[in-house]
């Protein structure tokens, strides 16, 4: 089976990339030439950009299944190079794989469009979406998502729409993991908001093997969630990095304080969700000025953008994923965030520090854990 899979530098693409490979598939890996080196050996590598829709004609020849994974995901970007990127980008990747012949394309919107709810709610593919409340980044995503089935009802594609929860993993460095490096450098004190909020995670390589999966067995024109059946809460998250980093370091000039004492079911010790936006507009200002870059890594911890997924749960329904007969590789979240970190460990936080985005350390070896692995 021939596929293409775009962003296949990326976080995501690159382990999608590798597991295609590993069930045999011939792969064209795209993604701009300066990401083309983090592309898994074996992969036919592209340099592309999916804003040049007759480079990206010529680059889908042939490919049967199209796994669309690039996206500008940066919750401090300008509007314009969002839509640019993940909304024209979109449409261009459709309209590309639509005269190549693609046969059918996994298309990545994000969990992010559901907007988050203040108490913790599964959410289902047809909860109605909150467009006039969503950040930057989520509503790129969607109006992306739309131009992608926009395209498909009126091009005839045979599409399919995933949207991952909160994907976790080693190499990545955005969402969750820049949360826990925070706390690794001791920017993280004290648990961000009251520690209420849910969310659902899922590891990168369930996000990989869910989308071959869908490719495979999914409906056309389906929407599918996709993430664990066990959400965590912030607190729960934060607990898990004191654990496994803990909770004073002098090497890292780390304190941080506990979860306990409690007032009316909340710690008495956490950031407000004041501070915490005062704090992210701190966190932009530093990483564009360049302060404490050795410390801390040239990219912001936080944005004002992103408080809201500290303060706001955003619980994912994957019953229809599941029904399809799909199982993940690491049902366990809780052991997942410990292998991740102990990953982060091993590799001394590297891509964090030297600023390379989601990137996978070359030798970690991307192996689930057995069912008596001990963590």
């Amino acid at each position: 089976m021939r596929a293409a899979v775009t962003g296949a530098g990326g976080f995501i693409g690159s382990r999608l990339t590798a597991e295609l490979l590993g069930r045999g598939w011939e792969v064209a890996a795209l993604d701009l030439p300066a990401a083309l080196a983090h592309v898994p050996e074996g992969a036919r590598r592209i340099g592309v950009d999916i804003r040049d829709q007759a480079a990206l004609r010529e680059a889908l020849r042939g490919a049967r299944v199209l796994f669309h994974t690039a996206a500008l995901f940066d919750l401090t970007a300008s509007w314009p190079d969002l839509h640019a990127t993940n909304v024209e980008g979109a449409r261009n990747v459709c309209s590309a794989a639509q005269k190549s012949g693609v046969e059918r394309i996994v298309f990545w919107s994000s969990g992010s469009i559901y907007g988050g709810t203040k108490r913790p709610v599964p959410l289902t593919e047809t909860t109605p979406i909150p467009v006039d409340r969503l950040n930057s980044y989520a509503k790129s995503k969607y109006l992306g998502e739309r131009a992608a089935l926009d395209a498909a009802q009126s091009d005839g594609l045979d599409l399919i729409v995933l949207r991952p929860g909160e994907v976790y993993g080693s190499g990545a460095t955005k969402g969750v993991a820049q949360a826990l490096f925070a706390f690794k450098a001791g920017a993280m004190n004290a648990l961000a908001g009251p520690g209420t909020a849910q969310h659902s995670y899922i590891h990168v390589e369930d996000v990989a093997r869910a989308a071959i999966h869908l490719a495979e067995r999914g409906e056309p024109g389906g929407i599918y969630n996709l993430a664990g059946r066990t959400p965590l809460s912030t607190a729960e998250v934060y607990a898990l990095a004191r654990k496994r980093l803990g909770w004073f370091s002098l090497r890292d000039r780390r304190f941080t304080l506990p979860l306990r004492p409690r007032l009316l079911g909340r710690p008495l010790f956490y950031v407000p969700s004041v501070v915490l936006r005062l704090y992210s507009h701190w966190e932009v200002l530093r990483a564009r000025r360049g302060w404490l870059v050795e410390k801390f890594g040239p990219y912001p911890h936080a944005a004002p953008a992103g408080v809201q997924f500290l303060i706001r749960s955003l619980v994912l329904d994957s019953t229809r994923l599941f029904a399809t007969g799909f199982e993940p590789a690491w049902p366990d979240v809780t052991a997942g965030l410990l292998r991740t970190l102990d990953e982060y460990e091993r590799f001394g936080w590297a891509a964090f520090r030297r600023g390379r985005r989601d990137s996978q350390p070359p030798t970690v070896p991307a192996v689930a854990p057995t069912p008596d692995a001990t963590l």
